[in-house]
């Protein structure tokens, strides 16, 4: 895949404006308890086919958010690598890898596409290889963190506690 989904981006959002289809800026919209059906982009990644399930069913508005790796979540990464428990391999391992992910920065690493239906969202989501390497290290570094309930976990208030 892709290192970088900017130009995925600018088509998906010109391929909604030819449809006739209203492409809304969001922010990811999945909240704890609300019905979410995902599409499957592993068997079916073409973006074009999740909408035209969207147009099938009369949707006309199409939430489209995207994420960049930005400085602030590498800050955030180290942050908390430095002050996790994980063995010292380990530790030198990931700090490595945040350093290579660097070069990311800026470039956009995930995009998420949802329409609303009888009470329940529709989501397509695309993410690149490096971002789900990202967040896999930052789920091990929380592991090892010795963090408590109250603290908020890198990604800020998106996570859930339940």
């Amino acid at each position: 895949m892709t290192p970088n989904l900017d130009t995925l981006r600018n088509e998906i959002n010109e391929y909604l404006t030819s449809r006739g289809l209203i492409a809304f800026p969001a922010i990811s919209r999945v909240p704890d308890g609300v019905p979410a059906a995902f599409w499957d982009t592993t068997a079916h990644p073409d973006f074009r086919d999740f909408v035209a399930a969207a147009e099938g069913v009369g949707a006309r508005i199409i939430l489209v958010q995207s994420r960049e790796l930005t400085e602030e979540d590498l800050d955030d990464a180290f942050e908390s690598l430095a002050t996790s428990s994980l063995p010292r391999d380990e530790h030198r391992t990931y700090e490595r890898r945040l350093k290579e992910l660097r070069a990311y920065q800026g470039f956009t690493s995930v995009i998420e596409l949802s329409f609303d239906q009888a009470h329940r969202i529709y989501v397509f989501e695309v993410r690149t290889e490096w971002y789900t390497e990202f967040e896999d290290i930052l789920d091990e570094v929380e592991t090892f963190s010795g963090m408590t309930d109250e603290e908020e976990p890198l990604g800020g208030s998106y996570f859930s506690r339940n």
